[in-house]
């Protein structure tokens, strides 16, 4: 099923997110936004993209799609969670020691 830019802008206006903060999300620009809802065939990846931002209820609009999401555990998805805590909480230490080293070295 081939899914637009119009069905995509309905259902993200139906979210209740502003654009700016979809954009910022996403990591591109309004205008990047706006270029999507003006395809006549938007990818896939787009609206799983936006999906992760603006939860699962999307799919509601784009029928057939949801059952091609991969389903993840909630297990797997606290497994996730703390994989990347321990990873910021690595970064934060190796950013402290090198503050630390700075200062010691003027």
């Amino acid at each position: 099923m081939n899914y637009t830019g119009d069905m995509f802008e309905k259902a993200v206006r139906r979210s209740g997110i502003s654009l700016t903060v979809l954009a910022r999300k996403l990591r591109v620009n309004r205008r990047t936004l706006y270029n999507w809802f003006r395809k006549d065939t938007i990818s896939i990846d787009i609206i799983y993209r936006a999906a992760k931002v603006l939860g699962p209820d999307l799919f509601h609009h784009f029928p057939g799609l949801e059952q091609s999401v991969p389903k993840r555990s909630a297990a797997a998805r606290a497994e996730d969670a703390e994989y990347w805590k321990m990873k910021y909480t690595e970064l934060l230490e190796k950013y402290t020691e090198l503050l630390l080293k700075i200062k010691q070295a003027s």
